[in-house]
């Protein structure tokens, strides 16, 4: 959770919790009322809490199997209550977990969400939330992005590609740059070869970026069509873009 000391001149952030509490079937709504959660909740600070908060808020997060139990549903939400909390938005597929897809048994659940409160959005008022709706695990990662308006000048950085060490290529182009400019300095060097790998590297990444998008994009309509999806044809595309990625 991140929450911003506002007695500062200057935007600072600091860890204060990892996790909140809530009730189960045994417990009262908060586990202790005079936790460091709530104490901070009654001082109104600006909270974000984002990550696999392992609940969920309304029977419409879960698709699949027994409906999930209604004691938890209204303990997480007697703790966004008490905590004044506002569940953002989530754009893309609508769940971030499932488990059985291969067994024809397949749950889905929104376990990962991002939590802010009225003091917060104050701060960050245009913040979109996003399922990238890729895993290699069985959670799909989420991103928050802050679209304040305060939008600085773009800095171009050097990216080394690994696919470029596959060509042949790619030694030259080093081994050429530190021989011919053996005058300049270590920086300077760095400096001309990352370039000249650059311009090298456009067509191939390029390329590469194209190909993950595409097999990206063939797995998601794959998923997203209940009605009839094929566990063999969506493992087939994903088995391709590791592959790709392997290249």
């Amino acid at each position: 959770m991140l929450m911003p000391k506002v007695d500062q001149p200057s935007w600072d952030t600091s860890l204060a919790f990892d996790r909140l509490l809530w009730r189960t079937e045994s417990q009262s709504p908060i586990e202790n009322l005079e936790s460091p959660q709530v104490s901070l909740c009654r001082k109104q600070l600006p909270w974000c809490v984002i990550g696999e908060l392992n609940n969920i808020a309304n029977q419409a997060e879960k698709r699949g199997r027994h409906a999930y139990p209604s004691s938890l549903i209204e303990g997480f939400q007697s703790a966004l209550h008490d905590c004044q909390l506002h569940d953002l938005e989530l754009r893309g597929y609508p769940y971030t977990w499932e488990r059985g897809r291969n067994t024809g048994s397949l749950v889905e659940i929104r376990l990962d969400k991002a939590l802010v409160t009225r003091q917060w959005l104050a701060i960050f008022h245009e913040v979109t939330l996003t399922n990238l709706d890729f895993f290699c695990s069985d959670h799909t990662p989420i991103i928050l992005e802050l679209n304040n308006g305060s939008h600085g000048c773009s800095v171009h950085h050097f990216c080394f590609e690994n696919l470029w060490c596959r060509e042949p290529m790619c030694k030259q182009i080093v081994k050429a740059c530190w021989e011919e400019n053996g005058h300049l300095s270590l920086v300077e060097k760095i400096k001309v070869c990352s370039l000249a790998l650059e311009n090298w590297g456009k067509s191939l990444t390029c390329n590469f970026k194209k190909r993950l998008a595409k097999s990206k994009s063939a797995m998601a309509a794959i998923k997203h069509d209940a009605n009839s999806f094929s566990y063999q044809e969506y493992a087939a595309e994903k088995n391709n873009y590791f592959e790709i990625l392997a290249q």
